[in-house]
């Protein structure tokens, strides 16, 4: 029996590249992905280079911390919350409550996530080294996340870095920082978001 393929950022890539062929939706195509998504769209970009017109990366997670090479004990804390989301699949699995058994598949997801982007997903988009003249866009958050408590803002500083560093890896790239926002971009700065997405499809008409 063929053993089933675990998710990473290089699957999640071909599968979207498969539905989208199996849909008729013709390309290139704009890409826009946050957090983990915006590793997998990072990957997507690289593997199918004439399918793709531009990207748009709202605070992908800094490859340098994926790697290891920084904030380590953030690292560690990443994996025990992953831990703990895990443990929580088992509890309510086990519960005799269904609404409870229900979040299982939830804490499961979210597990399976985070292991995702600690391992092959990270791997793979660190590998990445250019984008060539890829019309990119990198958005970063501001807000340093109180999760991380004493090393909040210095690694909301390196976050930020890293963001830039990313636009960098594209002649065309471009870095934008949202002021004020969380990590989730999109719902703090949502008119921000869609006025980089309008740009990226006008750059699109002008080539």
């Amino acid at each position: 029996m063929r053993r089933k393929r675990k998710p990473d950022s290089r699957r999640a890539a071909e599968e979207l590249h498969q539905l989208l062929k199996a849909s008729g939706i013709n390309g290139p195509f704009i890409l826009v992905g946050h957090s983990l998504g915006g590793l997998n769209m990072q990957v997507f970009a690289d593997m199918y280079q004439d399918d793709v017109a531009g990207a748009v990366l709202l605070d992908p997670p800094p490859l340098d911390w994926l790697n290891g090479k920084s904030f380590p004990k953030l690292r560690e804390l990443f994996f025990e919350q992953s831990r703990k989301f895990s443990s929580a699949a088992e509890a309510a699995r086990s519960s005799a409550d269904p609404e409870e058994k229900k979040r299982a598949r939830f804490f499961e997801m979210v597990a399976s996530e985070s292991a995702e982007l600690m391992g092959r997903s990270a791997e793979q988009a660190v590998s990445i080294q250019s984008f060539g003249d890829l019309p990119l866009t990198v958005i970063a958050s501001t807000r340093p996340n109180p999760l991380f408590g004493d090393s909040a803002e210095a690694y909301q500083r390196f976050w930020i870095e890293q963001s830039e560093s990313l636009a960098k890896k594209s002649t065309r790239g471009r870095f934008i920082r949202a002021e004020g926002s969380r990590h989730h971009i999109h719902l703090d700065t949502p008119q921000l978001v869609l006025d980089a997405i309008r740009e990226a499809v006008r750059a699109k008409s002008r080539t």
